[in-house]
């Protein structure tokens, strides 16, 4: 899974990119970073596993990993 962009309107409502596919609400869910600013996506898998993407990461489910995704 690939976290590709995410759009925050004024109005509170978002647009996420994940695997090149658009998600929109109630689809997604956005975090906040330790500066109180949104843009990570939280993501509840299967398994009631949650892992934290932002912009431009890449979860491996086969290694339980999250990684920079490449150019």
């Amino acid at each position: 899974m690939e976290l590709n962009g995410v759009v925050q309107r004024s109005s509170g409502r978002s647009t996420v990119w994940l695997n090149q596919e658009t998600q929109n609400e109630p689809h997604n869910r956005l975090a906040r970073d330790k500066s109180g600013t949104p843009g990570a996506l939280t993501l509840r898998l299967s398994n009631g596993q949650v892992v934290l993407l932002k912009p431009g990461q890449r979860y491996d489910p086969a290694s339980g990993t999250v990684t920079e995704a490449p150019p």
